[in-house]
């Protein structure tokens, strides 16, 4: 039987060193878009279409390697190697030339507060939470207004893993929270503990979302939204973040711009500082 051999485009440093010092992967989920790997040591690694982009532990693929993704099925063994990916008997993913990704410079830019802040309530307008809502719990639905009426640790841990998928609904929250406090150069110390002490509470994807974010590891999907928003701040900007896994997406954006807002409202000052992570 002949390997099919696919190329892939990219990868970042933490992938290259994944793939230095693990042997084996299996598949945690697959999506379209999307495979993620856990490795042997509990690790995870994932595979990604070419219009996803670049980001922390990510391998993208070339555009003509994209239906490579139909080939896997959660629970499958994948075989890691430092310059390929097999999957036997019948295709192999070359990493020989994929390039490796950098994460861009932080980026700080001043803003005039009032300017901005009418963008953001535009923004967030624009986002219908309220039907997406409609399907979750009672109970789901309460504790998520009690977080977005104030965050404690107490409402925090409330929405920690809260509701289904790989990526829980509370948990999209939560990532918008920290994207709001870490763009506007606050440090996001109700975090602190959840990150030390309770993120085991949710899924392994969601584990590393909200670690990642919280250390400013982002996407490059996301680092390009956060630049356009602070250079170029127009309603169609987040569209791609949007789109993201489901309902995911729609709530990361809805919990930014909400917590955004909220601090902006409680400041008088005429300018603001913005970070593109």
């Amino acid at each position: 039987m002949s390997v099919r051999k696919l190329q892939a485009n990219s990868l970042d440093p933490i992938s290259s060193h994944l793939l230095h010092t693990q042997k084996m992967g299996t598949v945690l989920r697959a999506y379209r878009q999307m495979v993620t790997l856990e490795t042997e040591d509990h690790h995870l690694l994932h595979l990604v279409q070419s219009q996803v982009g670049n980001g922390p532990r990510r391998i993208v693929l070339s555009p003509d390697a994209n239906d490579f993704l139909v080939y896997f099925y959660p629970g499958m063994q994948i075989e890691l190697y430092p310059q390929a990916l097999y999957l036997q008997p019948s295709c192999e993913l070359n990493l020989r030339d994929a390039v490796i990704w950098q994460m861009p410079v932080l980026e700080k830019i001043k803003l005039l507060r009032n300017e901005f802040l009418s963008y953001l309530h535009q923004a967030y307008a624009s986002i219908d939470m309220t039907s997406s809502l409609a399907n979750e719990h009672p109970i789901i639905q309460r504790k998520l207004n009690q977080f977005f009426i104030k965050p404690t640790l107490e409402t925090i841990l409330q929405i920690l893993g809260l509701g289904s998928g790989s990526t829980p609904i509370g948990d999209d929250a939560l990532c918008g929270y920290i994207l709001s406090q870490r763009f506007l150069g606050q440090s996001p110390k109700l975090i602190h503990s959840l990150v030390a002490d309770h993120l085991s509470q949710t899924t392994p994807v969601s584990q590393e979302m909200l670690s990642d974010v919280y250390h400013g590891q982002y996407s490059q999907i996301f680092i390009e939204w956060l630049k356009q928003l602070i250079h170029h701040p127009r309603l169609d900007i987040d569209q791609p973040i949007r789109g993201l896994g489901g309902q995911s997406g729609k709530m990361i954006l809805a919990s930014f711009y909400h917590f955004t807002i909220q601090s902006l409202k409680e400041g008088t000052y005429e300018h603001l500082f913005a970070y593109s992570r």
